[in-house]
C-alpha cells in the first residue's frame, strides 16, 4: 500500500512566502487621490497579491485594473509587474496558456528597458510556469539564465533560491542525487552570505532528497537541523513539514509507534497553520500507517477525510491515489461493491495523471524540437545556395568560358570548404569528447562530495557517542548548558565524563587552593568527573585526534584506575606521545590537546581540577575567579618531563562555573574584524551569569553569532556553564 502511495505523493518542500496585508488598508491608500500614483498602485498591486493563492479570480480583477491605470498613465515599470502578477495568477488557476502570454509580455516590456532585475524576474516566473507544466528542460533553462543574472548583481539569496528550485526539479525526476547537490549549492550560497536564517528550506529539502535515497541518517540529520531553525522561528508551517518527515523517516525503519507520533505532531501543527495541502497529505500518511497496523476502519477514515480536501484544492493526482487506496482496502476486505466503485473512479483519471509517462515525454519532445529546429535551418540554407546558383547560371549563359571559369572556381571552393567541414567536425569531435569527459569528472566529484559528505556525518555521530552523554550529566550536575558548535562536521574540540564508583582517595599532597574556609580535599566514594579539551586540529584530522584522547583518558580513569586529575593527564600525555611515536616525522609527533579535568565530589561540595594551557572560571556572588592553567599540552613539548599539577576548591550553592576550549575567545569579527578574546568573554559571562542557563547558552550564541557576521568560523567551540 506504501508503494502506492509514493507513486503519487514524494514529500518536499518548496520555499513560499507570505504577507499579512490589511485589505481595507491597502484600498484606502488606493483610493486617496492626494497621495502619489506611484503609491496608490503600489498598494493596489499589493492587494492584489495578497489574494494570489487564496483567491486568483479576485486578484486578477484587481490586477487588472491597475493594468488599466498603468497604461493610461505610462507606468512601464509597474505595468510590467501587473502583467507579470496576472501570469502568476492564471497559472495558480491551471491556466497555463494564459498565464504564459501575460509573463511573455511582461518579459517583453523588461527586456525593451533593459531592467534586469525585472527580467531576472520574468525568468523565475516563466521557470516556475515550466516547472507546474513538466516542461523541466525549459524550466531549468530559465532559472539557469535567472542565476546568471543574480550572479551579476551580486544577488545571493536570488541565486540561492534559483539553484533549489532546479533542486525541486530534479527531487520530481527522483533524480536525488542531484537533488540534494543543487539543495547543497543553494545552501552554500546562503552561508557564504550570512542568510543563515533562510536554511530551513534547504534542510528540508536536502532531507527529502536523503530520503528518497533511503539515506536515512543523513535525511533525519538535516531535518532535525531544520527543526532547531523553526522552533527557534516559531515557524509552525515548516514545523508540519518537518515533523511529516520525521514521521516518514520512522515508517521506512518500521517504527511505528514514532511515526504515528510524528504524523499525528504534523496534522496538529498543519491545522494550526492553516497548510490544507501539507494536512490531507498527513491524512493519506496516517490512513498508509492504520492500514499496515491493521486498523482499516481508521485508514479508511484518514484517507477519505484527505480526499475531501484534495477534491476541494483539485489536486487530481492525489485524488487518483485515494481512488486506488480505497480500492486496495475494499478489495482486502472483500467488499467487491466499494472496490468496485473506487476502482472504476480509479480509471476514470488514470490516462491523464501518468506523471513519470508525462515527465519523459517532455523531456522527448524537447529534445526533438531542438534537432527539428536544426534540421529546419540546415534546410532553408542549402534552399538559398540553390537559389544563389542558379542565378549566377542564369548570369553567365551567353558566356561559356565564364561559366567553365565559374565551375572550376566552384569545385575548387567546394572542395575547399569540404576540407574545412572535415577539420571542423574533427574539432567538433575533440570538443564534445571533452565536454563529455568534464561532464564525467563532474559527476564523479559531485557523487564523491555527497560520499564524503555521507561519511563525515556518520563519523559525527560515532564521535558523539564517545563524548559525554546527556543521562549521565543529569544525573551529577544540577544545572548546566553545553555551547558546542564544531568548525565543520565533526570537531577537535570534545567533552568527556566518567563515574567512578569504588572507594578511591586523591593525594593529598596536592598543591590545595582554598577558598572560604576550606575543609578537605576529595575523599568520597562517588566521583563525577568532566573534562572538556581541544586536540590539536580541527575538522577530520582534529575528530581523529579526539577519539585517541578520549581513548587515554578513559583508559587512565577506568582502566588504571587513576583518580587525580594531575595523574590522569600525566598518564594520558604519556599515552598520546608513545601512540604518535611512530607518524613518520623527525622526532615522532608532537599532537595532543589542551584542556581541564574537573573532579566533582557532589557531598563535599568540592572540586578539583589540573588543567593545560586552558583555564576556566568560577562566578561567586557576581565576582569573577579565574583559575589558571599548567602552561604546557598534553602531548610531546619542552616541560614534557613535569608533572600536571591538581588543586581542590571548595564550592558554594549558587556558583557558576565556565569551562571552555579557545575557539570562542579566538573568532575574528566586530568591526574591525579582530579577535573576540577572553577579557570581552569575562565581561559576557558575569553580565550575564544569573540569568537562566539555557538563556545564558543563547545569550552566548547571539553575541558569538553577531560577532562573527559573515567570516568563516575559525575553530570548534566548546563552553559548558554548571551551576552548583
Amino acid at each position: 500500500m506504501r508503494t502506492i502511495i509514493l507513486i503519487y505523493f514524494t514529500f518536499f518542500c518548496l520555499s513560499v512566502f507570505s504577507q499579512s496585508r490589511k485589505s481595507d488598508s491597502l484600498y484606502s491608500i488606493y483610493k486617496n487621490t492626494s497621495l502619489a500614483d506611484t503609491t496608490r498602485l503600489r498598494a493596489l498591486q499589493d492587494l492584489g497579491w495578497s489574494f494570489g493563492k487564496r483567491n486568483p479570480d479576485s486578484a486578477i480583477t484587481l490586477t487588472k485594473i491597475l493594468l488599466k491605470e498603468t497604461r493610461d498613465k505610462k507606468l512601464i515599470r509597474y505595468e510590467a509587474a501587473a502583467l507579470s502578477n496576472l501570469g502568476v495568477f492564471y497559472k495558480n488557476k491551471n491556466e497555463y496558456s494564459i498565464a504564459k502570454d501575460y509573463m511573455e509580455k511582461a518579459l517583453d516590456i523588461r527586456m525593451k528597458r533593459n531592467d534586469r532585475k525585472g527580467i531576472a524576474a520574468s525568468y523565475n516566473g516563466l521557470g516556475n510556469l515550466y516547472s507546474r507544466m513538466l516542461d523541466f528542460p525549459k524550466a531549468i533553462d530559465y532559472f539557469l539564465k535567472n542565476i546568471q543574472i543574480y550572479e551579476s548583481l551580486n544577488e545571493p539569496e536570488q541565486q540561492a533560491m534559483a539553484q533549489g528550485n532546479i533542486g525541486n526539479i530534479y527531487f520530481r525526476l527522483k533524480d536525488y542525487r542531484q537533488a540534494v547537490n543543487y539543495h547543497l549549492k543553494s545552501l552554500l550560497i546562503k552561508k557564504m552570505s550570512g542568510l543563515d536564517q533562510s536554511a530551513s528550506t534547504n534542510y528540508i529539502n536536502i532531507s527529502s532528497a536523503y530520503y528518497g535515497l533511503s539515506k536515512f541518517d543523513s535525511a533525519m540529520y538535516y531535518v532535525k537541523k531544520a527543526i532547531t531553525i523553526n522552533k527557534k522561528e516559531n515557524n509552525e508551517r515548516d514545523l508540519g513539514l518537518c515533523y511529516q518527515n520525521m514521521g516518514d523517516i520512522y515508517y521506512s525503519l518500521r517504527q511505528y509507534d514514532s511515526a504515528l507520533f510524528y504524523f499525528e505532531k504534523t496534522l496538529a501543527y498543519s491545522k494550526k497553520s492553516k497548510d490544507i495541502d501539507n494536512e490531507a497529505r498527513t491524512l493519506i500518511s496516517l490512513g498508509d500507517l492504520y492500514y499496515v497496523l491493521d486498523k482499516p476502519v481508521l485508514a479508511k477514515q484518514k484517507v477519505e477525510e484527505a480526499l475531501v480536501i484534495f477534491k476541494k484544492i483539485e489536486d487530481k493526482i492525489m485524488i487518483q491515489g485515494c481512488y486506488e487506496f480505497l480500492y486496495q482496502l475494499y478489495k482486502k476486505q472483500n467488499n467487491h461493491k466499494e472496490a468496485l466503485k473506487y476502482h472504476e473512479l480509479y480509471i476514470g483519471t488514470r490516462d491523464s495523471m501518468r506523471t513519470e509517462e508525462n515527465e519523459k515525454a517532455v523531456l522527448q519532445r524537447s529534445f526533438q524540437y531542438e534537432f527539428e529546429k536544426k534540421s529546419l535551418a540546415d534546410s532553408l540554407l542549402l534552399t538559398e545556395e540553390k537559389k544563389l546558383g542558379q542565378a549566377k547560371l542564369e548570369q553567365e549563359k551567353t558566356k561559356q568560358w565564364a561559366l567553365y571559369g565559374g565551375l572550376g572556381l566552384f569545385a575548387l571552393f567546394a572542395g575547399f570548404m569540404f576540407n574545412r567541414y572535415r577539420v571542423t567536425q574533427k574539432q567538433k569531435k575533440i570538443i564534445e569528447a571533452k565536454e563529455k569527459e568534464t561532464h564525467r569528472q563532474k559527476e564523479i566529484i559531485e557523487e564523491k562530495q555527497t560520499e564524503i559528505l555521507d561519511s563525515m556525518i556518520y563519523a559525527k555521530r560515532i564521535q558523539g557517542s564517545l563524548m559525554a552523554g546527556k543521562k549521565i550529566m543529569d544525573e551529577h550536575l544540577n544545572d548546566y548548558f553545553i555551547y558546542f558548535r564544531p568548525k565543520d562536521i565533526v570537531s577537535g574540540d570534545f567533552y568527556w565524563s566518567t563515574i567512578v564508583q569504588n572507594s578511591l582517595k586523591i593525594d593529598q599532597s596536592d598543591t590545595t587552593v582554598t577558598l572560604n574556609n576550606f575543609k578537605s580535599p576529595l575523599n568520597n566514594d562517588k566521583l563525577f568527573y568532566l573534562a572538556v579539551c581541544d586536540s590539536t586540529g580541527h575538522g577530520v584530522p582534529g575528530a581523529m585526534m579526539s577519539m585517541l584522547n578520549i581513548s587515554c583518558l578513559n583508559e587512565a580513569v577506568n582502566e588504571r584506575k587513576l583518580t587525580n586529575p594531575a595523574e590522569i593527564l600525566n598518564y594520558a600525555r604519556t599515552k598520546i606521545i608513545s601512540s604518535l611515536a611512530g607518524d613518520g616525522s623527525d622526532d615522532g609527533g608532537k599532537d595532543g590537546m589542551d584542556g581541564v579535568v574537573c573532579c566533582f565530589d557532589k557531598e563535599k561540595k568540592t572540586l578539583t581540577y589540573s588543567a593545560a594551557n586552558n583555564s576556566f572560571y568560577i562566578i561567586r556572588k557576581g565576582n569573577l575567579l579565574v583559575f589558571k592553567a599548567d602552561k604546557m599540552p598534553v602531548g610531546k613539548s619542552p616541560k614534557e618531563s613535569q608533572s600536571f599539577t591538581s588543586h581542590t576548591i571548595e564550592l558554594e550553592t549558587g556558583d557558576m562555573i565556565y569551562i571552555f576550549t579557545d575557539g570562542y575567545a579566538d573568532q575574528f569579527g566586530g568591526p574591525g574584524g579582530k579577535k573576540f578574546k577572553y577579557k570581552q568573554m569575562e565581561e559576557l559571562l558575569v553580565k550575564h551569569h544569573t540569568l537562566p542557563l539555557a538563556e545564558q547558552k543563547n545569550k552566548i550564541e547571539e553575541v558569538f553569532n553577531n560577532w562573527k557576521g559573515n567570516l568563516e568560523q575559525v575553530d570548534d567551540i566548546c563552553v559548558i556553564g554548571i551551576q552548583i
